[in-house]
Parts: structure tokens; C-alpha cells; sequence
């Protein structure tokens, strides 16, 4: 069996394999990586086109390795898949059904869109937080009371409340947190931070959200108790 390995990963071209199984390849031996979100090519086909390597998630191998990944089979079921589809001829069990590649290769496929999904949602949500810790920032300094009889605005009021757990929330879970950790927060605060963009709009604070730049012209809002901080709603 070893040497139907060696074979296989002497023969078969680890470039021609990759475009086969879907990997998009481009110039000077390079290919945008499908183990990752991988927007500029960051793996290389090197050793006469024998092996491969991402310099980004340092995935690497052999044309074996490869496949073994892209359907997420073992190296013996990417072996016998090599084997039956470039008619090798080698004396091996049958090889997996093409349903169950496909099924593969679709699962794939759906784990890579969820993955390029949660990238989005992040920097998404990570651009909301800033800006609105920005804005408070901004907030503390403008409307800080000048003299002790003067009334506090509600905009510094909210500053004082909000600044502290704001910053934590971007340097606990979009600084040093997990991807675990990110996911979990959207699920606990997916609320907060549609109001916080609404928010923003609002505010005409441009840059700042999912959706565009700021358009609406500063309105009355006022803090309103949720959990783990403030949301902030329209006055009545």
C-alpha cells in the first residue's frame, strides 16, 4: 500500500488535482486557499508541483494530503478517490461513491460561505462599537458640564454610564476573544447592537455601521436599561 502512496503522489500534477477538486488557481503557482477566508492568494505549489502550502493557516502537504482535506475523507478514501478519477489503475477496494464526494464537497463549501459570513458579521459589529465608544468619547468632552449649577446633558450622562463597558466589550471579545466567544456575544447581544447602528444613523455619524454612512440628523435619544449596558430608543 505504501507504494501505491508514493505512486500517486509522484505521478498525479498537485496543480492540475487542485483545479480539478474546485481550488481557485492563479498566477506563479499560487491559489486562494479553501481551508480559509483567503481573499488574496496565500497558498503555494512548490517541489515540481508535487506539494502544497498556505502561508496563512499553515495548512500543507502532498496531493494526498490535499484531497484528503477538500473532501474530509481519510488519506486511504482520498487515495482510492485519485486512483478512480484519474484511472490509475492501481488494485484498490472501490472507491467512494461520487454522492459521497459531492456531499463533501458541498459540505465544504457551506462551512467555507458560513466562515467568510461570520467574518463579515465581525467586522460589522466591531465598526458599530468603535464608532459609538468614539461618539461617547466625543460626548464626555463636549457636554461636560463648565460650571457645578449646570444641568447634565443626557449625552454626557449616557458617556459617563456607557464608555467603560464599551470598551471592555471591544477588548474582551473583538480583541482578545475567540471565535467561541464572538459567536456567543452575538447571540446574547444581537439587540443591543441593531440599536446601537439605528442609533448611529441617527446621530449621523458616517462610517459607522453595517448598512452605510450617516444620514439622519442628531435626534433626542435617551439611555434605556438592557442587559449588560444601555440601549439607547427615542425619546417620547
Amino acid at each position: 500500500m505504501s507504494e501505491d502512496f508514493a505512486m500517486v503522489k509522484e505521478t498525479l500534477d498537485i496543480v492540475e488535482v487542485a483545479k480539478r477538486y474546485g481550488v481557485h488557481v492563479v498566477r506563479g503557482n499560487k491559489a486562494h486557499c479553501p481551508f480559509h477566508c483567503d481573499r488574496t492568494p496565500s497558498m503555494s505549489f512548490y517541489d515540481h508541483n508535487r506539494k502544497f502550502h498556505c502561508f496563512s493557516c499553515n495548512a500543507g502537504g502532498d496531493v494526498i494530503d490535499l484531497v484528503q482535506r477538500l473532501l474530509n475523507v481519510s488519506k486511504l478514501e482520498a487515495l482510492r478517490e485519485l486512483n478512480d478519477t484519474y484511472r490509475l489503475g492501481l488494485d484498490l477496494d472501490a472507491p467512494p461513491s461520487p454522492e459521497k464526494v459531492r456531499r463533501a464537497v458541498s459540505l465544504r463549501r457551506q462551512r467555507q460561505q458560513e466562515q467568510e459570513s461570520f467574518e463579515q458579521w465581525e467586522r460589522g459589529a466591531f465598526l458599530i462599537l468603535s464608532s459609538y465608544f468614539r461618539t461617547l468619547r466625543q460626548w464626555k468632552e463636549e457636554y461636560a458640564p463648565r460650571s457645578p449649577d449646570e444641568p447634565l446633558q443626557p449625552r454626557f450622562i449616557e458617556a459617563l454610564h456607557q464608555m467603560e463597558y464599551i470598551e471592555y466589550l471591544l477588548d474582551t471579545v473583538f480583541i482578545n476573544g475567540t471565535k467561541e466567544t464572538k459567536i456567543a456575544f452575538f447571540k446574547s447581544h444581537e439587540r443591543m447592537l441593531c440599536s446601537l447602528e439605528q442609533k448611529l444613523k441617527w446621530e449621523g455619524v458616517a462610517n459607522a455601521y453595517r448598512s452605510g454612512t450617516g444620514t439622519f440628523a442628531a435626534g433626542e435619544l435617551r439611555p434605556v436599561i438592557v442587559e449588560g449596558g444601555l440601549r439607547p430608543a427615542a425619546a417620547a
